[in-house]
């Protein structure tokens, strides 16, 4: 330990050799130098600076004097007018090579390769100089502003030809990146080309080009017109003057009624043309004829197409339904009838064919009824004896035994042979039923078929505006009974209070009639009422009768601040009423104003005030829309921004205002193709079409119990607007009103559709006063109870 720390103690300091990139020590390098050791050291060739550079190792142990060694390199080349290829850097080692390119319109057009040598210069360099066109010659033109020796690329000029020359307007010609002119067009001189007229040729012949003004003349050849040669002129617009068409001479299209040109019909034919024509199917002559246009420009061989036609027809025991022509035209269609006592009974359509034969016909036989001799059950004689076949309109007369009567009780009776071929009843003594024919049955044969010998019992129907007299029709000796089985529906009077029938009051009314009646003095209406017997034997447009006073009712913060025709009561029919809030922040609930009815009632119950004056959310068409500020109430005059959506936003957007209670509007939101569909109140709609997602078609339904009015499946939007939507008929309520009619009000709230009907009873102790009915049928006109009948009549136990 010892010796190391002596040894550590006594070591010399000194520099390590230098490293200076890019040069090298002169007489070699030692890895070690003592303090003030001066060396010198020299830059790689292509390095600066380029002499020997002296360094000395100071007492630090540091190299004073040091000088880097930095690369001697080009700058890089400045040549107008060119750039390098590849980019350009600032500078470029020694022996570097590199190339550049001049501009366009500059040459050499090669690239030029240069190469910085080692006194740093650029060797190789060529300078680019300016292509450039020389001034254009063009024959028969001149510059316009002057002509110049050279132009550069790019140059736009413009010469205009001489007179007589075209183009007649200056031409704009251009100098390109080759030296040359583009878009040059030669002047030529104007000229007429040849005439081209069809059918004519050039008198002393013909040239290409004719100068302005020439004149020549043409002649049209053999058979065409004019006939005179014709003499022209080339104008100043190089258009020929005075031509004249060669026109053939020709046959216009023979017209022959009836007939058609075989292989189609032109207008015009040439002399010597041969054609042929057919006549119509139905004309003759039926084989083809040919006709020929001669030099007159005539036609010959015409042969005019007369009708083939069909004789009357003979039909013996028919006679044509119409009364009867001499001929009939090809597929004529008539019909005729046999006589009475002949077959077919119908009328039998027959046709004049293309044969001038009548096709369909049937012959007219005579009708006979066919007597079965086999006929003797109760039967003691038959008059005539053995004869089987009888004639229309002959009889046959069965006389019966006592026990075997017919259903007449008769004795005898004859038998009439029909022009059906069967007789007007079956031939016998059996008693039996006949169908009741004439008695307003209904469904005949499907309630009186079969056996219908004495006793039998049949279910039956009446037709429309009969009523059945009994539940079964019974077969007797007397017929049918009851009788009559269907008796006419009818009204029975009307009785209708303080009211008396104009022109008096019949025992009963007939389906359909109309009566008027007026209700007496003091009574509303003044006007004579006009009621109908409906189907059903019920009277409908009933009014009843009233002293049209409207009863004053309770005001709940709310006051009347209008009346017509006046503010005081009695309240007549006719009377309105106009009502406010006493609190103006307060809001209606209902109607505002009311009208006093014929029938002393109030078109719409008083209204209400209550609460603040707001407005709810407006949900008309909401999905179009994005509200600036959504919420469940507005307050009185709060406004309400609204932006139009996609694709209905051709208008922007709107703002609505609550005044009131409601909204001063609606969305107005557009689109050129369609607007959104209408609203309908108490409904909504289901999209059926749309186009770009526009709504073209929908379907409308309603809230429940309110019923549409008649409408399409489906309301289009036409030429950008809407069909006109249905609307939503209102249900009724069945209220406290129905006690005025001495009705008895139902349990529970009842509603009724409109249209439709419901049955209320009378209250205990009243009827209709007809056949004790003790109900009345009340109905609904969109929102409206309509009561024809009133329980005015007391029962007897009363």
């Amino acid at each position: 330990m010892f010796v190391c720390l002596f040894v550590c103690l006594f070591t010399e300091i000194m520099c390590a050799a230098p490293n200076i990139e890019n040069a090298e020590i002169v007489r070699g390098q030692r890895l070690n130098y003592r303090i003030n050791s001066r060396i010198k050291y020299k830059c790689h060739p292509g390095f600066e600076p380029e002499q020997p550079v002296h360094i000395t190792c100071d007492s630090q142990t540091q190299w004073t004097g040091i000088q880097q060694c930095t690369e001697i390199m080009c700058a890089a080349p400045n040549i107008e007018n060119a750039e390098i290829v590849g980019g350009q850097r600032l500078n470029y080692r020694i022996n570097s090579r590199i190339k550049y390119k001049c501009r366009p319109g500059f040459e050499p057009e090669q690239p030029v390769h240069i190469t910085c040598d080692s006194q740093t210069q650029w060797t190789g360099i060529q300078q680019c100089t300016e292509i450039m066109c020389a001034a254009p010659n063009i024959e028969n033109a001149e510059i316009v502003g002057g002509q110049r020796l050279n132009y550069r690329i790019n140059s736009r000029i413009k010469y205009k030809c001489r007179p007589g020359f075209e183009p007649e307007q200056p031409v704009h010609i251009t100098c390109d990146s080759q030296t040359q002119w583009t878009g040059i067009q030669q002047c030529t001189e104007i000229m007429c080309a040849a005439p081209n007229i069809e059918n004519a040729e050039i008198v002393r012949g013909q040239r290409l080009n004719y100068r302005i003004n020439s004149r020549i003349k043409y002649k049209c050849h053999p058979g065409f017109e004019p006939e005179q040669p014709v003499h022209i002129t080339c104008d100043s617009q190089t258009q020929w003057t005075g031509i004249q068409q060669c026109t053939e001479i020709m046959c216009a299209a023979p017209n022959i009624e009836n007939a058609e040109i075989v292989g189609g019909q032109r207008l015009n034919y040439r002399i010597n043309s041969r054609i042929k024509y057919k006549c119509r199917p139905g004309f003759e002559p039926e084989q083809p004829v040919h006709i020929t246009c001669d030099s007159q420009t005539q036609w010959t061989g015409i042969q005019q197409c007369t009708e083939i036609m069909c004789a009357a027809p003979n039909i013996e025991n028919a006679e044509i339904v119409g009364g009867q022509r001499l001929n009939y035209r090809i597929n004529s269609r008539i019909k005729y009838k046999c006589r009475p006592g002949f077959e077919p009974e119908q009328p039998v359509h027959i046709t004049c064919d293309s044969q001038t034969q009548w096709t369909g016909i049937q012959q007219c036989t005579e009708v006979t009824c066919q007597f079965e001799s086999i006929i003797t059950s109760g039967v003691k004689r038959i008059i005539p004896e053995g004869q089987t076949v009888f004639k229309v309109g002959e009889n046959v007369e069965i006389i019966c035994t006592e026990k075997h009567l017919f259903s007449t009780k008769e004795t005898s009776k004859s038998f009439t042979c029909q022009s059906n071929g069967k007789w007007d009843r079956k031939p016998g003594c059996e008693i039996t039923c006949e169908v009741p024919h004439d008695q307003q049955v209904s469904g005949l044969e499907y309630y009186f078929r079969g056996d219908m010998k004495l006793g039998a019992k049949r279910s039956y129907s009446c037709k429309s505006e009969y009523r059945k007299t009994a539940e079964e029709a019974t077969c007797t000796r007397d017929g049918w009974i009851p009788k009559p089985l269907c008796a006419e529906m009818m009204c029975d009077p009307p009785r209708i209070p303080n009211a008396e029938i104009v022109g008096g009051q019949r025992i009963n009314y007939r389906i359909n009639s109309t009566i008027q009646y007026k209700c007496s003095p003091g009574f509303e209406p003044e006007q004579p009422v006009h009621i109908t017997c409906d189907s059903q034997g019920q009277w409908t447009g009933i009014q009843q009768c009233t002293d049209g006073t409207c009863q004053e009712q309770e005001l709940k913060n709310i006051e009347i601040i209008f009346g017509y025709p006046s503010l005081t009561s009695p309240y007549k029919s006719g009377h309105i009423l106009v009502f406010r809030c006493t609190d103006d922040n307060m809001r209606f609930y209902g109607q505002y104003s009311v009208k006093c009815q014929p029938d002393g009632r109030w078109n719409y119950p008083y209204p209400q005030c209550g609460g603040t004056v707001q407005c709810s959310k407006p949900t008309k068409n909401l999905q179009f829309v994005t509200l600036s500020d959504e919420k469940t109430e507005y307050g009185n005059s709060e406004s309400l921004i609204y932006t139009c959506k996609k694709p209905y936003n051709e208008s922007a957007g709107g703002v609505l205002m609550c005044q009131n209670g409601n909204w001063n509007g609606t969305y107005n939101c557009r689109n050129k193709i369609c607007p959104p569909p209408p609203y309908l109140q108490h409904g909504d709609y289901s999209i059926i079409s749309t186009k770009d997602d526009v709504i073209t078609a929908v379907s409308y339904t309603c809230q429940s119990y309110y019923v549409l009015t008649k409408q399409h499946e489906v309301y289009k939007c036409v030429d950008g607007k809407w069909e006109t939507p249905p609307k939503c008929l209102r249900p009724c309520e069945i209220d406290d009103i129905v006690k005025k009619y001495n009705l008895q009000l139902p349990t529970g709230k009842v509603y009724i559709r409109h249209a439709e009907k419901y049955r209320l009873n009378c209250r205990d102790g009243w009827n209709t006063g007809s056949e004790m009915k003790a109900y009345v049928d009340v109905s609904c006109s969109d929102g409206n109870l309509q009561i024809d009948k009133s329980c005015d009549a007391q029962n007897n136990s009363k």
